[in-house]
Order: C-alpha cells, then sequence, then structure tokens
C-alpha cells in the first residue's frame, strides 16, 4: 500500500476525550504499522491553555493507555510525539485561524509539507459551521498549493435518529 502524501492533521477539539481516547491512539497505530506519510505533523487545536510539550506529554499517556498497539518500547511512542503540537485559540473568532495560518505554514515549512492540509473536527456539531466558516474566512481552505480536507465526527445520536432507533 502507497502512504498517502505528506500532510498537517489538524484537530479541532484536541485536548478533548475523543482525541485522548480514540484519535491519537488510532493515529498511533497507524504510525506503528507505517502507513502515515513520510513527512507529517498533527496539530492539536483547542481552547485549553496548554504548550505542545504539555500536550505531549498527555498524549504519550493516552496512547500507553488506550492504544491497541500495547508498545512496551517507549522510545516508539516519543518519537511520535515529536511530530505533535498544540495551539490554544479561540474557535470562535477569525483572529485565532489568522493565530492557527500561521503556526501551519512554519510546521509546512519545516517539515516540507506543500500544503496538504486535513482539519478534523472533533467539536460539538454546534461548532462545525464557526469553524468552517472561520477556516475559509482565514484562507486555511485556499487550494492553491496541495489539498485540503474537513473530517466531521458525526454523533451517534444523529445515527440512530436517521436509523429509527
Amino acid at each position: 500500500m502507497e502512504n498517502p502524501k505528506n500532510l498537517i492533521f489538524v484537530i479541532f477539539g484536541a485536548s478533548g476525550d475523543l482525541a485522548s481516547r480514540m484519535l491519537i491512539p488510532a493515529i498511533f497505530s497507524m504510525r506503528v504499522q507505517n502507513l502515515l506519510p513520510v513527512k507529517y505533523a498533527i496539530l492539536g487545536v483547542g481552547r485549553t491553555k496548554m504548550s505542545s510539550e504539555e500536550f505531549r506529554k498527555k498524549m504519550s499517556e493516552a496512547i500507553v493507555s488506550y492504544s491497541e498497539e500495547k508498545i512496551t518500547d517507549q522510545t516508539l511512542i516519543s518519537a511520535f510525539v515529536e511530530d505533535l503540537y498544540y495551539l490554544p485559540i479561540d474557535i470562535v473568532s477569525v483572529d485565532g485561524y489568522i493565530q492557527l495560518k500561521s503556526f501551519m505554514q512554519e510546521i509546512d515549512i519545516k517539515y516540507s509539507i506543500g500544503g496538504n492540509y486535513i482539519f478534523h473536527l472533533a467539536t460539538p456539531p454546534s461548532m462545525y459551521e464557526t469553524i468552517a466558516v472561520n477556516l475559509s474566512k482565514s484562507g486555511l481552505t485556499d487550494k492553491e498549493n496541495g489539498f485540503r480536507r474537513i473530517i466531521v465526527e458525526k454523533p451517534l445520536d444523529m445515527i440512530l435518529s436517521r436509523a429509527g432507533n
């Protein structure tokens, strides 16, 4: 299987439970299985104030607790979290997205990504529109270089209500 193109994977709501219990351990599993691009970075975005180093520590602990890989070699986890970053922003204000864009440009240059960005919305559904509009207003959805994708977490209650349960 061919690895995907280099990319920055941005997780909105990264300080929350979904990122800790599922997303980061799953991405780590992909790394262990060599399914990630050669060059990638993961950028957590949220309202919680923390540094990238604090985020790395939190995600290291989450991988140990929740990963299906059950890795005992801490060096694999340490190598993985080196490519994790965190940026606290006000996700309601477009100013936070201007800051996000600048930070992403720095990461893009550091890793030679080429403008490929995936935005994962691990937030309440009420925030989807706000985030999408602010990504657009800040120019983060412009596809002059690379691709842009948005992943939306569909709440289970919406799935069940549409299934008639």
